[in-house]
């Protein structure tokens, strides 16, 4: 009796510490696809600004042509 219930100690602990590393796991999922979000968003509000600015540099010497 005393050895079945060794054993099963031993089966619930690997699975709990198989599932805290699949929380660590999933977590570090979700902060890397949470920065490359970030990183997407930022890259293209830097490509809108460039194309707005270069617009507006553009309007900017038609007029001082025309």
């Amino acid at each position: 009796v005393q050895q079945a219930t060794n054993w099963c100690a031993s089966e619930i602990a690997k699975v709990d510490a198989d599932l805290a590393i699949a929380q660590q796991e999933t977590q570090k999922r979700v902060v890397d696809a949470q920065t490359r979000r970030a990183a997407m968003i930022a890259e293209s509000e830097g490509q809108v600004a460039a194309q707005v600015a270069q617009q507006h540099g553009r309007v900017a010497m038609s007029r001082s042509v025309t």
